[in-house]
């Protein structure tokens, strides 16, 4: 017997692995799922189990521009007209902006904390827009914020960014859920105790395109890239292999370019470490990242800066970390420090953190919290 019948609604669209994992729960425990929003392909879930209605508001709907906005509300309204579902879900605030006024129970995931994402943004800093545009801006997303979460229940990524919420929303319906991978992703990778060279990874862009959006200035790698192109990839013991954009084949680097999600695993089940150094951020105290996950997940031991404490506290002694306090240096003490060290030890090292990541650090272990979310609506 179904538990409810639920519509995701999302301008973020699919595929996207953390959509389709709460999905994946969902379909799991008796509730009924119809997906709303642009819609490509499935990253994870297989397509069949849900129903999928197209919502593809433009960019200026989704920034709450009439009559854009209007108008794609309007379309939104008649599809949940006919659907009638029993709770909605909605993928982010920016997706929540398009329920305002409608009575349905709601559950929103709160993947980012945006009001503060914008207010560390660098479109001000730059001269992009004026102190007023930004301070408009900062506070229309707290208003929207205060107007949805007075009525709905929370998922969100982290320690850090719930206590925010609890903090300076009052809210206390809220759960988190972190950006853990679904045990069926991949299987157990076989660690081989060969290595002729260290292999180093890194998913994204950010690594060799160093030109930072206005949201996207929290991902800074240029330095990174600065001290292995000068210091440590012309010794010619480690390589680098990028995924997610192309490259000319030289300093050796490996660029793989675009690859599904499922599919990445296999092509980092093989490195030894995963590079998320970025440059230290404020908005890294409340992040959760997915790739470090995927870097545990197939035993790939993440360095990464210390500003991302949530993470860090997941992941324990099993990762390598960065002083925020003294960036530069300590990046690169520690990058030429894992040149040196042995195979057998940094083998057991990849063994311990696999053993303890596919039993600590699986989506399994959100699910009650999830479920609790839709439960308590």
């Amino acid at each position: 017997m179904s538990k409810g019948n639920v519509a995701v609604i999302s301008v973020v669209g699919l595929p996207d692995p953390r959509t389709e994992r709460i999905i994946y729960t969902l379909l799991n425990n008796e509730y009924n799922v119809t997906f709303i929003g642009p819609y490509k392909d499935t990253a994870i879930l297989n397509a069949e189990k849900i129903t999928v209605l197209t919502f593809e508001p433009n960019k200026y709907a989704i920034a709450g521009v009439f009559p854009f906005y209007n108008m794609y509300k309007k379309q939104l309204i008649k599809i949940l007209e006919r659907l009638n579902p029993d709770i909605l879900l909605a993928i982010n605030i920016t997706s929540a902006t398009f329920l305002k006024g409608m009575n349905y129970p709601l559950v929103i995931d709160l993947r980012e904390v945006l009001d503060l994402r914008y207010f560390y943004g660098t479109l001000y800093r730059e001269g992009k827009i004026s102190k007023f545009q930004h301070t408009w801006i900062v506070n229309k997303i707290i208003k929207d914020e205060k107007e949805l979460f007075e009525r709905s229940n929370l998922i969100t990524i982290s320690k850090t960014s719930f206590e925010h919420y609890r903090l300076w929303f009052e809210t206390k319906k809220i759960e988190i859920a972190k950006n853990y991978p679904l045990l069926i992703e991949s299987k157990e990778p076989l660690l081989s105790q060969a290595r002729k060279e260290l292999i180093l990874t890194y998913i994204g862009k950010e690594i060799l395109k160093h030109k930072y959006g206005p949201h996207s200035y929290h991902r800074d790698m240029s330095l990174t890239w600065k001290i292995l192109r000068e210091k440590i990839l012309p010794q010619k013991k480690a390589k680098l292999i990028v995924i997610g954009t192309s490259c000319d084949r030289k300093f050796h680097i490996r660029c793989l370019g675009y690859i599904p999600h499922l599919k990445i695993y296999e092509h980092i089940s093989n490195a030894h470490y995963g590079l998320l150094t970025m440059k230290p951020s404020p908005i890294h105290f409340y992040a959760n990242l997915l790739r470090v996950y995927m870097f545990t997940f197939m035993g790939v031991i993440p360095i990464i800066t210390s500003s991302f404490k949530d993470v860090i506290e997941d992941i324990k002694e099993y990762a390598i970390t960065i002083d925020a306090f003294n960036f530069k240096n300590d990046l690169q003490s520690k990058l030429e420090y894992i040149l040196e060290i042995d195979a057998e030890t940094l083998m057991e090292n990849k063994r311990k953190l696999l053993r303890y990541s596919r039993k600590n650090l699986i989506w399994e272990k959100n699910e009650k919290n999830i479920l609790n979310a839709f439960k308590k609506v």
